[in-house]
């Protein structure tokens, strides 16, 4: 289809702009040499066209879309450095809580600890985190 049509051009030529590849397509479909041979037969002509497409060309649109591509990609990568720091930052404030978790060795002061079955649940999660992120 048109889309493996345009990757195959693509790996051919690959600084080949959009407005060409279908400026090509364009020409073949229509059948656009058939009527260049049969209606433009003066240098002038050919001379005339060149002109406009070298003046087309020259609008410096090309330029402006990679330079707004070349933008837009640094803006995703600036928002995913942002991201991963914001991630990063959770995973330390996370570490930090569970080296901040004294061990008890002592059985007789676990015994006098009045843990609830609420507070040992609420560490587990942070249990898996940690043996997660540490290994």
């Amino acid at each position: 289809g048109p889309l493996g049509s345009l990757r195959i051009t693509k790996r051919k030529a690959p600084n080949i702009t959009l407005e060409t590849y279908n400026a090509r397509k364009m020409y073949k479909h229509n059948d656009t040499r058939a009527f260049v041979e049969a209606k433009l037969t003066c240098p002038e002509d050919h001379t005339f066209l060149r002109r406009s497409a070298r003046a087309i060309g020259s609008d410096g649109r090309e330029k402006k879309r990679r330079e707004e591509q070349a933008y837009t990609d640094i803006e995703l990568v600036a928002g995913k450095l942002a991201k991963d720091q914001v991630q990063e930052q959770k995973r330390l404030d996370r570490v930090a809580v569970i080296s901040a978790v004294k061990c008890q060795f002592d059985e007789s002061a676990l015994l006098a600890s009045k843990l609830t079955v609420k507070d040992i649940d609420c560490y587990d999660p942070l249990l898996l985190i940690h043996h997660t992120s540490v290994t």
